[in-house]
């Protein structure tokens, strides 16, 4: 594991590095609220090291980087249409790639192993998708673009109402990053205390956030497993304890959009 950007919440060519051993056979790097990894940095890493770049792209369909659209920059992106991604089919996802030998290899596995009809070569897995699924998901790519569109103006409504309240952080956008799929839109508060009374500050007036997903080191499996302690990864420790997903989804009204920055900015100034 290696601890991530406290600003991006992405990893870094620079933490990468103090992990890299001969026993890495790949990096596995997450695109956090679908904004793009530095590749300019990480890919030199990865080629100095003779190992791929595997990304979970998980929250970044519509993003993209230095003009390039992700999905091409590693060896193999996984994207998610689960239900709260911009375009679902229920589950599943897609993995691109470009290279051919590697992508038939990947279909093998997800029809079970098979090459040809019944004839299996490898142990694989019942990964499919169903016709019903890819007709849903292909429908919903028509209007990839305008829930894009929409997003991107949530985010910069925020922006825009966040940009002179000193305490707080607004997300993170560098300049490599060309659009960004706004997956979340996070703000960063100055304490986990903050932090939560702005959460419950939220929710008692019916207003849904997230925190996050906790740094994957504090999971009771891992902790025992590989023996993490709890200030293993400071950054991403940090970042859990400050961040706080606000809605950001596709249509949310005005109106909604106002009562949700009243309610921060009321509950930040009165944390003071």
């Amino acid at each position: 594991l290696s601890d991530c950007d406290p600003t991006t919440f992405n990893i870094t060519a620079k933490n990468i590095k103090k992990h890299l051993s001969p026993r890495t056979k790949a990096i596995l790097a997450v695109e956090m609220n679908g904004l793009p990894l530095d590749y300019d940095e990480i890919l030199p890493v990865a080629q100095a090291a003779g190992v791929p770049v595997i990304v979970d792209s998980a929250e970044s369909l519509g993003s993209s980087y230095l003009g390039q659209p992700i999905g091409t920059q590693g060896l193999m992106h996984c994207f998610s249409f689960f239900p709260n991604k911009s375009i679902t089919t229920g589950e599943g996802g897609i993995v691109t790639t470009e290279d051919d030998k590697l992508a038939n290899h990947v279909r093998m596995l997800a029809n079970q192993g098979q090459d040809g009809r019944y004839n299996h070569i490898a142990l694989g897995f019942n990964y499919r998708m169903t016709d019903i699924q890819a007709a849903l998901g292909t429908q919903q790519m028509k209007r990839l673009r305008t829930t894009l569109t929409s997003k991107a103006g949530i985010a910069e409504s925020y922006d825009h109402a966040f940009n002179s309240e000193k305490a707080i952080s607004l997300p993170i956008r560098p300049d490599y990053v060309t659009s960004q799929s706004w997956f979340m839109y996070s703000i960063r508060l100055r304490s986990r205390t903050i932090r939560d009374r702005v959460a419950k500050a939220l929710a008692d007036n019916g207003i849904e956030t997230r925190v996050g997903f906790p740094p994957i080191h504090l999971q009771p499996y891992y902790l025992q497993r590989f023996g993490h302690s709890l200030d293993d990864f400071p950054s991403s420790n940090s970042a859990w304890d400050h961040k706080l997903d606000l809605p950001c989804w596709p249509g949310l009204p005005q109106r909604a959009q106002s009562e949700i920055v009243n309610t921060v900015i009321e509950s930040v100034r009165s944390s003071e």
